[in-house]
């Protein structure tokens, strides 16, 4: 789901997956290029201006309605308020890919004082814009017998232009 929008947006984001298995696609074949693997499942937002955040839930393989294995000992994706300024002002991108299935807790995202609840089978874009900055936060506990849902999120930052 994720994609880098430039070389300093590669370096400065980190995906976290939940998961066995990941496949990391260049795109390229054409220049260098460089991924890190980390066992610690646990990271925190990437506040640098010019990076994203990508949370991913346990089980998400990228395809609606399938999900390949399911992490019991993982049942919640939280990502604590987390704020990205500058003078020059901010835009945020987000994206989402979800399969959040009905009588489930649906996916929270706070946007300054904007709430989105996300359920549902579908993807969704939305852009944001401000003059100083943005507080973000994400809440997502999986319900009682659900083995099914999974989503993943990106939450790109852009630096406004002169």
């Amino acid at each position: 789901m994720h994609s880098y929008s430039s070389s300093d947006n590669a370096r400065l984001t980190s995906v976290v997956v939940f998961g066995p298995i990941a496949t990391v696609d260049f795109g390229s074949d054409k220049g260098t290029h460089f991924v890190t693997f980390d066992v610690n499942y646990l990271s925190k937002a990437t506040t640098q201006v010019g990076s994203s955040t990508v949370l991913v839930s346990p089980g998400y393989v990228g395809c609606p309605d399938l999900q390949v294995f399911t992490n019991t000992h993982i049942n919640q994706v939280v990502q604590k308020p987390y704020t990205i300024s500058s003078g020059k002002g901010i835009s945020l991108k987000l994206a989402a890919d979800l399969a959040i299935f009905p009588r489930t807790p649906a996916v929270v995202i706070q946007v300054n004082n904007e709430i989105q609840k996300l359920t549902d089978t579908r993807t969704l874009t939305k852009d944001y814009e401000d003059m100083h900055g943005f507080t973000v936060s994400v809440d997502w506990k999986r319900g009682a017998g659900d083995c099914l849902s999974h989503f993943a999120i990106q939450i790109d930052n852009f630096e406004k232009a002169d």
